[in-house]
């Protein structure tokens, strides 16, 4: 899978015709379904939704010995439409020039780049049982498991590149619970609704990982996903829903911001009881110029297994990188699982 997933993120979109679709699904030895898709219009909650209405769809329309053609599912899926209006209008336009010394802290890990290119993937799965393990240890702390993740991709980091003083951080966060209920359904209909944390984290020399960064970044997170930025979404993002072209045309060809990021799609109810049900999921960010080139994904089934994948740009990160990146969030893990058991 890992190196499906590097040749599929190879295959970028086509945008010279205007009818180009933005996702692609393949369908691998009848079991597995990689559904891409371009990030611009497309938030990971997007790809949940897919998942399910699939899983609906298969049980409600196949019955034995029947298989539908895949076209009667174009009517099952409801995409946004602002869809079909991020596509540059002119197609001979070109991204703006990339500038040639942006500004940036000497302390942090990485000078900005670009292209981010190299992509390299490591799948880790985390089993249900070791889930309520690292669930508990959250709870006992009130902390998101949000916060824990990126507490571990930053101890991991700083073991690796043991120079820097810190991480310029990036937190994705769905903004869907904030829309007015004059639009659809946020929870149900696909497209990017995402707004960021950022902030600078601290490197993390400790031996062991710290909870005590754990529920700083947690209150920091938190904290900004108050009133303030409720408004701030109703005022700025909402407005955008129609007329999003020229904010996904000022984000092409612009050299990424971060070192990191995390993102945490929590776990998702599937429908069960059919024939088809979704057993496990993960999701990945391809490496692009505004992307970080280092990335933690997460996402889970409810009540199964959590699946983490930790994506490189080793034309940044250094060959070899993702591996040594990988093994230590392999270590932290084991280590806090290992603690949690001993306690009880």
């Amino acid at each position: 899978m890992e190196q499906l997933m590097t040749e599929f993120d190879k295959a970028n979109f086509d945008y010279s015709e205007l009818e180009t679709p933005l996702w692609k699904v393949w369908v691998l030895n009848g079991k597995t379904v990689v559904f891409a898709f371009d990030h611009g219009a497309l938030d990971g909650v997007s790809g949940a939704i897919f998942l399910v209405q699939l899983a609906e769809f298969l049980n409600d329309e196949i019955v034995e010995e029947d298989v539908p053609s895949l076209v009667k599912f174009d009517s099952v899926v409801e995409p946004n439409p602002i869809i079909d209006d991020i596509l540059p209008p002119n197609p001979n336009w070109v991204p703006p020039a990339v500038p040639a010394t942006p500004s940036r802290l000497p302390s942090i890990f990485a000078p900005y780049a670009y292209p981010t290119s190299g992509d390299h993937w490591r799948v880790i799965s985390i089993p249900s049982s070791s889930v309520t393990a690292l669930l508990m240890e959250c709870r006992k702390r009130k902390v998101a498991l949000t916060a824990l993740f990126h507490t571990i991709l930053l101890t991991a980091m700083s073991r690796v590149y043991p120079t820097p003083e810190g991480f310029d951080t990036m937190i994705p966060i769905s903004s869907r619970r904030f829309f007015p209920s004059q639009y659809p359904d946020p929870e149900s209909i696909m497209g990017n609704y995402l707004y960021h944390f950022k902030e600078i984290s601290p490197a993390q020399r400790s031996t062991s990982l710290n909870w005590a960064e754990v529920i700083r970044f947690d209150e920091k997170v938190k904290a900004s996903s108050g009133d303030h930025t409720k408004s701030f979404i109703l005022e700025n993002l909402v407005p955008q829903i129609g007329s999003i072209r020229e904010v996904m045309q000022s984000k092409i060809g612009k050299p990424r911001e971060n070192d990191i990021a995390v993102s945490n799609l929590g776990a998702y109810k599937f429908p069960n009881g059919g024939a088809f049900e979704v057993q496990s999921v993960g999701f990945s960010q391809s490496n692009a110029p505004i992307m970080p080139p280092v990335k933690m994904n997460c996402v889970g089934v409810l009540g199964g297994d959590i699946t983490v994948v930790v994506g490189c740009a080793e034309s940044v990160t250094g060959k070899g990188k993702c591996d040594a990146i990988t093994k230590e969030v392999k270590k932290i893990l084991a280590e806090i699982l290992e603690n949690a058991a001993l306690r009880e």
